[in-house]
């Protein structure tokens, strides 16, 4: 009797461990709303169009802007490249992105100046609309808000 009764405590406790170990990253193998929204903007994205610019801005000062999101294997924000559009966005070293807070709209931007924050208007598959503050006493008269959309 005592053998078996070791024979099922030493089963159930075997299934406990295996059930245990057993799981993905949230526990219901479910993405969360910021790695589903960091795999629509993973890749390049290039400039087609700018929708607002600071009054007297010649709005096609961003024509050449091309901006590059990178994910990890988890869907999860890692390095950010920009080129076209040095004045706005100079990435030095390791250049980050991430979502601010629980946020799938706002991103902050690491290693990245003289802008360091966007904000997602609109996203699909190829379309992304981002707004964003310039401020720098490096350039004057470029000081303002910008929209503008991207396509990959």
């Amino acid at each position: 009797m005592k053998k078996i009764f070791y024979i099922i405590s030493f089963g159930i406790i075997t299934a406990m461990i295996v059930m245990a170990s057993c799981g993905g990253d949230n526990g219901d193998g479910q993405l969360t709303p910021q790695q589903e929204q960091a795999q629509l903007l993973n890749g390049t994205w290039s400039h087609q169009n700018t929708t607002q610019s600071p009054q007297g801005v010649d709005p096609t000062i961003l024509d050449q802007l091309s901006i590059t999101f990178n994910i990890d294997a988890n869907s999860n924000p890692t390095s950010f490249n920009s080129t076209g559009a040095p004045d706005f966005f100079v990435t030095v070293g390791s250049s980050k992105w991430a979502f601010s807070g629980s946020s799938t709209t706002s991103i902050l931007l690491t290693d990245v100046a003289p802008v360091d924050q966007l904000t997602i208007n609109s996203l699909t598959q190829s379309s992304l609309t981002l707004t964003f503050n310039f401020s720098s006493l490096r350039v004057a008269g470029l000081d303002g808000n910008y929209t503008v959309e991207m396509s990959k």
